[in-house]
């Protein structure tokens, strides 16, 4: 990938992981447009302490793309879980999360405050990064993505995380596209269940299944590096089915959402 304006801005910082908003936090100059309305703050670099240092939290590019206006509270909530801080006016609400956003050296990340705008009805009226460096790292990893999404049902076992021949199979291709068609790529693995059964079950099912697509990836030579596996148990339906009687009629309804999804990037060189 050729180097972007963003790489050549990353790379005249000296970060360190973690530590990737220190420079932001001890310049009061920076301009307005440069922070999207976040308010700055001073502070000598010998009075930082850890309530200065931001820990962001891991969220599939594809997941955060689904946060719009017109969406709910609720659904917001679901998708990036609550948020660090919120700030009221009037009713009206400004959610703010920490991000890790994948550098160019694989190792690094860069954490990035986003911000969600709530309204008095509780529906998003906006979203912003704070700084436009982060924008544009999020535009041009989110431009190079690549959702791929298996059946459950048809990769593992029934109610285990054992690969079936045929997942197998399939996770065999998929490695055969990142070994061929990616010079550096970043692989986010999500398991998901449907909502039959305890979610607490669901939920580590759900995650042993993603851990289980991260080890077949690694033994065809994808480096565990580039991989991050997660479970989201049954909190992602993409279906919704009437009944709550386990039938077949309910089990065959629910099957999309059975599924095990891989987003791919390229990172930036």
């Amino acid at each position: 990938m050729k180097k972007s304006t963003v790489s050549n801005f990353l790379a005249s910082l000296a970060l360190v992981p973690c530590l990737a908003q220190v420079s932001t936090l001890v310049n009061a100059q920076t301009p307005a447009e440069q922070t999207g309305g976040f308010p700055d703050v001073a502070v000598p670099m010998s009075e930082l302490d850890e309530g200065y240092l931001r820990v962001g939290r891991y969220v599939q590019a594809a997941t955060i793309s689904r946060v719009k206006s017109g969406a709910s509270a609720e659904e917001v909530t679901r998708l990036l879980g609550s948020p660090e801080s919120v700030d009221r006016y009037s009713g009206r609400q400004e959610w703010y999360y920490s991000i890790n956003l994948p550098l160019a050296d694989g190792f690094n990340q860069l954490v990035c405050q986003y911000r969600v705008d709530v309204d008095t009805s509780l529906s998003v009226t906006g979203t912003q990064w704070r700084r436009s460096q982060c924008r544009t790292l999020f535009n041009e990893f989110i431009g190079s993505l690549q959702l791929m999404s298996f059946s459950a049902d048809v990769m593992f076992k029934f109610d285990s995380a054992e690969l079936e021949p045929e997942g197998m199979q399939q996770l065999y291709q998929v490695a055969l596209i990142l070994n061929n068609q990616y010079d550096s790529p970043i692989i986010h693995i999500t398991g998901h269940t449907d909502r039959i059964g305890r979610a607490d079950y669901n939920q580590r099912l759900s995650q042993r299944r993603a851990d289980a697509v991260l080890s077949f990836l690694q033994t065809q030579g994808v480096p565990a590096s580039q991989i991050h596996a997660e479970g989201r148990g049954m909190s992602e339906p993409v279906v919704t089915c009437l009944g709550t009687r386990v039938t077949q009629e309910l089990k065959d309804c629910l099957a999309p959402n059975r599924r095990v999804t891989l987003n791919i990037a390229e990172r930036e060189s």
